[in-house]
């Protein structure tokens, strides 16, 4: 996976807005360089930034466990 995406690509990969892509770039959530006035993001970036989310998620999600241990299980399974 290598290459550049626009912000157009990145929000059809993500299902995001054009203007949560710029917030996203302007808080450094997602790194992309300009070039020639336009935002380029890497394609390795955007899968980090895709990961990362998905274990947030994955984390959020684990809080609705009824125990502890099961919980802390969890947490050990998606860290493998």
């Amino acid at each position: 996976m290598q290459g550049n995406c626009t912000v157009t690509e990145v929000c059809r990969k993500l299902n995001k807005s054009r203007s949560t892509i710029y917030r996203y770039l302007k808080q450094n959530k997602i790194k992309g360089t300009k070039y020639k006035g336009q935002y380029q993001i890497s394609k390795i970036e955007l899968q980090k930034f895709s990961t990362e989310t998905s274990k947030k998620n994955s984390i959020n999600n684990a809080t609705q466990f009824i125990s502890m241990k099961d919980r802390d299980y969890f947490l050990l399974i998606i860290n493998l």
